[in-house]
């Protein structure tokens, strides 16, 4: 049905690559600042960063099916059923996934962030470390799969009901 779904997966990864300059001012703080994601400082920025990545997310693929990287790449977020936009239930479904995979990790930092872990518990730290491949597992996996079907779609797409398709440029 969507025929302008099958060659996106080059423009959706630079799209991708085009919306981590969303996040890269939290991350280069956290860097530059050398602040611990265990330490109260780096806590909150992880926090503020991972809900302006969800929000980010969320809130424009509901609104148009496009965050800035799909704009510049003339790809768009639609309903797999009907080719039109997406509600923000949808864009919520397809987004849980990574929201749910960093909640966890987030509510682990926060429990090793109480007990000064970092001071009192080096071995769960340590432990801690060891679960950090999860989200990139699961963004691994999500790219295989768009790789290996004939849409492109990814487990996240799935999950949502979407497919991003190819769109032009916006009208301004």
């Amino acid at each position: 049905m969507h025929d302008s779904a099958h060659d996106t997966l080059w423009p959706r990864f630079a799209a991708g690559t085009i919306d981590v300059f969303v996040i890269l001012p939290f991350w280069a703080a956290q860097v530059l600042l050398e602040l611990s994601p265990l330490s109260w400082p780096g806590w909150g920025l992880g926090l503020a960063m991972a809900m302006t990545n969800s929000t980010y997310f969320v809130l424009l693929h509901a609104r148009n099916g496009q965050t800035l990287g799909k704009r510049v790449m003339e790809v768009r977020v639609v309903d797999h059923a009907t080719g039109g936009g997406i509600t923000l239930r949808q864009s919520l479904r397809r987004e849980f996934p990574i929201i749910a995979l960093n909640g966890v990790m987030f509510g682990l930092e926060s429990v090793l962030v109480f007990i000064d872990a970092e001071q009192t518990a080096p071995g769960l730290v340590e432990r801690y470390g060891s679960l950090l491949w999860l989200p990139n597992l699961w963004i691994l996996a999500d790219t295989l799969m768009a790789v290996c079907n004939a849409q492109r779609r990814s487990l996240h797409e799935f999950i949502g009901g979407t497919v991003v398709v190819k769109c032009g440029r916006p009208a301004y």
